[in-house]
């Protein structure tokens, strides 16, 4: 509807476009992180920024490293994601955005975070507080990942597919590993609120 009180508004002419306000800037930023270029960013674009107040963080995704010949890899510039960035590529089904990650087969868990902290609250269901394991590894093979908590296995499942773990009260050491030997291990703690007693 909008549409179209504008498509007669300007009928035959074309529509007036915003102006740029003042004090608003240009700058190249690397295409596929947002942030200013580094000499490894191949694919750069413009984009507007505020002097002095949009941060200038330099890109820290595309990385450079070496060929080296007793394992194979080859040089070149690589793509360095975060592990809860390159969880979510994978999630989206963009493997190729996330594959081009850093080789050598590093296991990396992106849920929970290292020391993350949660609260259970004995007013909700128990199944509605549960925590999200994720985690991230090497594109080149889709090796299962065993889910072990406090020493215990809970779960086998593949790179980029999340499982949920009930929280338990607690401090609870939660560990990833796969078949290569691969492992990542962090620590979560849960504390319980009981609401106040009318």
């Amino acid at each position: 509807m909008a549409y179209e009180a504008f498509r007669q508004i300007y009928s035959g002419k074309a529509p007036p476009w915003f102006e740029k306000p003042s004090g608003l800037a240009t700058r190249p930023v690397c295409a596929r992180s947002g942030a200013v270029p580094q000499p490894f960013c191949l694919v750069q674009a413009n984009d507007f920024f505020i002097p002095g107040i949009s941060p200038a963080t330099p890109c820290a995704v595309h990385r450079q490293i070496r060929s080296n010949p007793d394992t194979g890899l080859a040089g070149g510039v690589v793509e360095a994601w975060s592990p809860d960035v390159e969880a979510f590529l994978r999630g989206q089904g963009m493997a190729a955005a996330a594959g081009n990650s850093v080789p050598g087969g590093r296991l990396r868990i992106a849920s929970p975070t290292r020391d993350a902290r949660f609260v259970l609250h004995e007013a909700m269901p128990r199944l509605r507080q549960q925590v999200r394991l994720a985690g991230t590894t090497d594109a080149a093979t889709n090796d299962p990942l065993y889910w072990f908590v406090d020493r215990e296995l809970f779960a086998v499942t593949r790179a980029g597919q999340p499982v949920f773990w009930p929280l338990k009260q607690g401090r609870h050491s939660i560990a990833c590993s796969d078949s290569r030997g691969n492992t990542d291990q962090v620590e979560i703690h849960v504390a319980t609120l009981i609401p106040a007693r009318e």
